[in-house]
């Protein structure tokens, strides 16, 4: 081969590596982080009220069936449930009563055992923990 096509050969190939850096960059300054929420810590860090009274891990029984869901929590009173996307959480919140959506994450009170104070305490726990990843 001769020396000019080994020059454009080197030349694509650290154009191709450039762009492949940039695009992965951009993806990791861009990216919501807010996605990456785990509902594990949900219980461990809690909201200190009686929506957290029982929590336990429900992934296997809540998310059967349930487009998009990869992972659940139940309590006595609250169903927590996480999602893929976005849309999939909004088409579940949609589409059951006494739900409470969040971004990538959708809470369904069970029953009205929980306060008006109560609830609105919890939706502001779930949106800070949204905001402050």
């Amino acid at each position: 081969m001769s020396k000019r096509i080994w020059v454009w050969v080197v030349a694509a190939a650290v154009a191709a590596v450039l762009i492949i850096g940039v695009i992965w960059i951009s993806s990791q300054i861009f990216r919501d982080t807010r996605q990456d929420i785990d509902l594990g810590e949900l219980g461990r860090t809690g909201a200190g009220s009686a929506s957290m009274a029982g929590y336990t891990e429900a992934t296997d029984t809540l998310c059967e069936g349930v487009p998009g869901c990869v992972q659940a929590y139940d309590s006595e009173h609250v169903e927590y449930y996480k999602f893929d996307s976005r849309d999939h959480a909004a088409a579940y919140a949609e589409s059951h009563d006494d739900t409470y959506r969040s971004n990538w994450i959708v809470i369904q009170y069970t029953d009205e055992a929980l306060s008006a104070e109560e609830q609105e305490r919890l939706q502001m726990y779930i949106d800070s923990i949204a905001t402050s990843t």
